[in-house]
């Protein structure tokens, strides 16, 4: 990326001196806001940690124990059954105690955090990120529970319609579940050289995207002279482009096929890649972000409509959760690849080249995709052995 300065100085002494001063008040807000972020990933991990154990701690399969009433076993829809704790905790008076208590703890922390001890307020948000995550677990499993178990349904056919684009069928309310010898195993599916190009490329999206891109363009484009709101506005055009792309993917896949839009996808997102080396000004910042917003999330309905049509729709959720692990682990690497190259050269641009180079490379493992179903191995046939009496 080219240097843009719009407030550049005429005095070297005057850029000097602004520069270092930049500089310092750079790397201690960044220290700051680090720990900031750390603390917030620690409350977000104790909240989730929380609402879970609560979950699971009051809900179960198992009628025998499942807490008893005059009527037998509590029973939630879904074949699930209220445990003790959970009729203690969602239940009874309780339950309200649980939910309002983050309220009441935030407006204490309003009025009394400026006079305790750092420890104790550290404490204090410790205890309200648990809090929350109980009051969370309470409303998941009073309100959000039963409404999902309400208006979700696996398939059509419970709620007597037909899957879109269907002409042929019988629709039924309460059709069985699809059998398993309908579903390709993560075993299965890991022998197919499909699966391993989908998982290789999501990890090239997920490398450039949210490794890369989202990670490294606002401390890129203010290393180039750019601010950090010129910067953040970047990131708004390539978040509203992105909504045009998806919608226009998804078009786009269902008429002209998957794997050639998948490739030029990519292809276009390396091109957009080596385009940011040569951003000049804003303007050109904008039209980089439009680019890369274009096919940001473009590649996902592509990606996810040829895992159902190589591996049937009835694998479509386990093996995509496999496939969206691995984009995950590319964003992962990316992310730490960039600080890396920057902290190694002193810029991002080998960081970006690097993205360009799998970007071109994912556009080609597309095209090597064959989408064609695959032929699950039948189980063998259980062998009974007559016996005979002696």
């Amino acid at each position: 990326m080219s240097d843009y300065n719009p407030h550049a100085t005429t005095s070297p002494f005057d850029q000097v001196t602004r520069g270092r001063i930049s500089v310092e008040i750079d790397e201690g807000l960044r220290a700051y806001m680090l720990r900031v972020y750390n603390y917030m990933v620690l409350g977000l991990a104790i909240t989730g940690f929380a609402a879970l154990g609560a979950y699971m701690l009051s809900v179960t399969g198992d009628p025998a124990s499942a807490k008893r009433s005059a009527g037998g076993a509590i029973a939630l829809r879904g074949g699930l059954y209220l445990t003790p704790i959970g009729y203690t905790l969602f239940v009874g008076p309780l339950k309200w105690l649980i939910i309002l208590a983050p309220i009441v703890l935030v407006f204490f922390l309003s009025f009394r955090i400026e006079h305790m001890r750092p420890a104790t307020a550290q404490l204090t948000f410790w205890i309200y990120a648990a809090l929350v995550g109980l009051s969370l677990g309470v409303l998941f499993l009073v309100i959000a529970f039963p409404l999902a178990l309400w208006i979700l349904k696996d398939d059509p056919t419970r709620k007597g319609l037909l899957a879109y684009g269907a002409v042929t069928g019988r629709a039924h309310p309460g059709a069985p579940r699809a059998p398993s010898s309908g579903r390709v195993s993560i075993s299965e599916a890991m022998q197919v050289p499909a699966f391993w190009l989908l998982a290789g490329t999501f990890f090239v999206c997920g490398y450039t995207t949210g490794g890369l891109i989202l990670t490294h363009l606002v401390p890129h484009a203010a290393d180039h002279g750019f601010s950090e709101m010129e910067a953040a506005q970047a990131l708004g055009v390539m978040g509203a482009m992105n909504i045009i792309g998806t919608v226009a993917s998804g078009w786009i896949c269902d008429r002209y096929g998957r794997k050639g839009p998948l490739a030029f996808y990519y292809a276009l997102r390396g091109v957009s890649l080596l385009f940011l080396l040569y951003v000049w000004n804003l303007p050109s910042l904008e039209i980089f972000a439009a680019l890369f917003g274009l096919n940001y999330i473009s590649t996902v309905p592509a990606t996810t409509a040829m895992t159902a049509n190589i591996f049937g729709k009835y694998s479509i959720g386990a093996l995509s959760g496999w496939i969206y692990f691995s984009h995950q682990v590319g964003a992962a690497i990316g992310a730490a690849a960039g600080g890396w190259i920057f902290q190694s050269t002193g810029s991002y641009s080998w960081a970006f080249i690097s993205g360009a180079f799998l970007a071109f490379l994912a556009a080609m493992m597309s095209l090597a995709i064959k989408e064609e179903p695959v032929a699950r191995t039948p189980s063998p046939a259980p062998v009974t052995v007559p016996v005979t009496a002696s």
